[in-house]
């Protein structure tokens, strides 16, 4: 089988194809442009695709969530110091 090469344009063609498939995007990349796996993985840096959620943190994240009661609990004494004050005033 010839080697075959590619120039940078079709590399970045190729590359912006596959990564945009999501997961299978390497084997679609294969049967439309014929590049092997190895030369899209070398072309992607190891080919990792970015997943979609890289990032992103899950919608139920303890640490923030006990960081907001443990404000509101200090809110709710700063209104409670604040209420004293006024009526001193």
């Amino acid at each position: 089988m010839a080697r075959k090469s590619y120039t940078d344009a079709q590399k970045n063609e190729i590359v912006k194809f596959a990564l945009a498939q999501g997961r299978g995007g390497f084997s679609a990349a294969q049967k439309k442009y014929g590049v092997s796996f190895g030369a899209l993985k070398a072309w992607t840096g190891g080919g990792k695709i970015p997943s979609k959620t890289k990032g992103k943190k899950s919608r139920i994240d303890s640490k923030p969530v006990g960081k907001v009661k443990g404000l509101k609990g200090v809110i709710s004494a700063l209104r409670k110091v604040l209420e004293k004050l006024e009526s001193m005033s």
